[in-house]
């Protein structure tokens, strides 16, 4: 299951914190509202038998060739001698978990 959750471990700012730090401006406090305002309104359509009615998420030529190419990468460092060789069974779902976070943001 550890495989599946998506991890962060940022670098800690203990020591580097602005005491002070410059306020966020109203503006990009809109723009981050009116973001997740949008996420919280997608409509999610139930069939009949309240089964979620599930539809794929089409690509263009252009999205799919970069995605691709990210499987790609993904893939190569996935490898004997890549950074991600110790975490590969977590690496291996990593670009299927992009793709459904993308998903996500293209749906509102």
């Amino acid at each position: 299951m550890t495989a599946r959750f998506l991890y962060s471990i940022p670098v800690s700012l203990v020591g580097y914190r602005k005491i002070n730090p410059v306020e966020v401006s109203l503006e990009l406090r809109r723009v981050y509202e009116d973001i997740f305002t949008a996420l919280l309104r997608i409509e999610v359509s139930v069939g009949t038998d309240n089964v979620l009615i599930v539809k794929p998420l089409q690509l263009d030529e252009t999205a799919k060739q970069r995605f691709q190419d990210y499987q790609e990468q993904i893939e190569r460092k996935l490898g004997i001698d890549g950074e991600l060789k110790d975490v590969a069974d977590w690496g291996s779902k990593l670009s299927g978990a992009v793709a459904r976070i993308a998903g996500i943001f293209a749906c509102n």
